[in-house]
């Protein structure tokens, strides 16, 4: 039973990007940016909006973002590498590459982003404090 149990925690580990599989807070920051956009992908806006930090400077601009993207287009997300940039117990720095698709009627659009998102603790919890999308515009 104890190797079958090993097998699937390696997995799982190995599963993760190599970038977040070597650090305990990597892979919770991980998973909070990808739970995000599958909250978003699932039009579920107040689940999304809920691993934003409450004070955060972007919550409504984020908030009305969203609901346009509802209302226009069907989003999915999928997080291709995260890099944990900074960390300092209280604040973290990330660097996400992800590949958004959006489908708009018989429309896809693909792009590939680079993003740079801060969180900061709320309690006991990471949540999103800020992202800056920093992909060259062409």
């Amino acid at each position: 039973m104890l190797p079958r149990i090993t097998a699937v925690l390696l997995l799982t580990v190995a599963a993760l990007p190599q970038t977040v599989a070597g650090s305990v807070d990597a892979a919770e920051l991980y998973r909070i940016v990808t739970a995000y956009y599958y909250a978003i992908g699932e039009n579920r806006l107040e689940e999304a909006m809920s691993f934003y930090h409450e004070d955060s400077p972007q919550v409504d601009e984020t908030r009305r973002e969203l609901v346009f993207g509802q209302s226009a287009y069907l989003q999915r997300t999928s997080t291709l590498s995260l890099d944990l940039v900074h960390h300092d117990g209280e604040r973290a720095v990330v660097l996400a590459t992800h590949r958004h698709l959006r489908i708009a009627g018989i429309k896809f659009m693909e792009a590939l982003a680079e993003t740079r998102y801060v969180l900061r603790r709320q309690g006991d919890a990471w949540k999103i404090w800020s992202s800056a999308d920093r992909s060259p515009r062409h």
